[in-house]
């Protein structure tokens, strides 16, 4: 009879450590399952890239727009991927530098 009640022992204890482990497995698979859509949302952010519009009266200028690039990369933004840079030279003509004021916030949209 002992050895009746040690196997019926035996058996609850197994199955008691078997309950246990898939508890243990479902805590697992709800926290995975919880933590997955803050990993796949966090992936799935693009990152902002700012536009800046410059406008400039001649080639002379440019040299002031290498300047920012400089120090925009100094700071530590990248070109392309933090923000990107559009240029218009309206070349000294004051109608053309107002036409390039007005279609340039255009294209920056775009």
């Amino acid at each position: 009879m002992r050895s009746k009640a040690n196997q019926v022992t035996a058996l609850k204890d197994q199955k008691s450590e078997i309950s246990s482990q898939w508890s243990r497995i479902r805590l697992w698979l709800a926290l995975c399952t919880m933590l997955l859509p803050l990993d796949s949302t966090a992936e799935a952010q693009q990152p902002k890239v700012y536009r800046i519009g410059a406008l400039v009266p001649g080639s002379a200028w440019y040299e002031i727009i290498d300047g920012l690039r400089v120090g925009l990369k100094e700071v530590g933004l990248e070109e392309g991927k933090q923000y990107s840079l559009q240029t218009q030279d309206w070349k000294g003509d004051a109608k053309a530098g107002e036409r390039a004021a007005s279609i340039l916030p255009k294209k920056m949209l775009i």
